[in-house]
């Protein structure tokens, strides 16, 4: 009977990383290098990115962090959200709302004059919102360095002081 020897390294299993080949992605090293660019390739052991540049491969062990860029649609949202109050209440401060059939004053305003600084305050509050939230990275994968931290932080409330502990594992 014969031995062979295998290296344990061979063993440790491959990690698996969120993304797919053409995804936009900026990714940090565990060196801290940032690139950004397009997942161009992608295997078990190491991905390619496509930047501005050639073509870089950085091995998926050494991959710290992947971030990619958040969907506009909920910061659309959110500004429809903020802007859709506001012109309403801009509305009913004006007593347009008289234009549009509605309360018993007599204003000299059209139906037009009413709604399009309406529609362009909630277009530019969506746009807002969007324009914001294209500006976010969302953290996909954050690689664990296997050990234990701790944080600790001091509190203060209107009831009295403590202390906010974080352990992660």
């Amino acid at each position: 009977m014969t031995a062979v020897p295998v290296l344990a390294a061979a063993q440790t299993p491959r990690i698996s990383l969120p993304v797919s080949v053409g995804q936009s992605v900026t990714v940090t090293s565990a060196d801290g290098r940032t690139l950004s660019g397009k997942v161009r390739r992608l295997t078990p052991a190491a991905m390619e990115i496509e930047g501005d540049g050639a073509p870089t491969a950085i091995a998926v062990d050494d991959v710290r962090r992947i971030r990619v860029r958040d969907s506009v649609g909920d910061g659309v949202a959110k500004g429809l959200a903020v802007a859709l109050p506001v012109a309403l209440l801009r509305l009913a401060a004006d007593n347009s709302w008289t234009v549009l059939g509605g309360g018993p004053y007599s204003v000299n305003k059209s139906g037009k004059d009413v709604i399009v600084p309406m529609a362009t305050l909630v277009g530019a509050g969506m746009l807002i919102g969007g324009f914001i939230d294209s500006l976010r990275l969302t953290t996909i994968y954050e690689r664990s360095d296997g050990g234990i931290s701790v944080s600790v932080r001091p509190t203060a409330a209107t009831t009295g002081l403590g202390v906010g502990l974080r352990l992660r594992w």
